[in-house]
């Protein structure tokens, strides 16, 4: 099995001069926990995550009322809190080797580029389902989660 057979390709991407504001929204409207960050020339710069959002907002709301918090997060750009240092790999990388980085490094994601174009996203949920199909002993995808509320 291959990284193409069970990555995202619909993908939701920012820029980095966006704000963590913005990125926040996104990631609760679409319920993801990683977001691509694009460069000028639309290719890969960074990543930013959930855990991202929570560091910076930590490290920098520290002792700010509400208001004050909302609007330092409008000030912040997401180029300043993402990963950079990102490894990524090729659809055609196989699943194993795949998961195997992202456990070595402790990654929720990998990004998947085409010689320098961003093409797709695999990331643990990925990966689950992948094991949750294997240890049914079907071929069929799992079923999606309930939906709450």
């Amino acid at each position: 099995m291959l990284v193409r057979d069970v990555m995202s390709t619909h993908l939701v991407t920012l820029v980095a001069k966006e704000t963590v504001s913005l990125a926040d929204q996104l990631m609760k409207a679409i319920e993801v926990r990683h977001l691509p960050v694009l460069g000028e020339s639309d290719q890969l710069v960074g990543i930013v995550s959930d855990r991202d959002l929570l560091s910076a907002a930590a490290s920098c709301l520290a002792g700010l009322d509400e208001s004050d918090a909302r609007a330092y997060r409008r000030q912040i750009a997401v180029g300043e809190i993402m990963s950079c240092d990102l490894s990524v790999v090729a659809p055609t990388t196989p699943l194993l080797e795949a998961a195997t980085l992202m456990h070595a490094r402790k990654i929720g994601c990998l990004p998947v580029v085409d010689g320098s174009a961003l093409v797709g996203i695999i990331t643990e949920s990925d990966l689950v389902g992948v094991l949750i199909t294997a240890l049914r002993g079907s071929s069929n995808p799992p079923d999606a989660p309930p939906q709450l509320g």
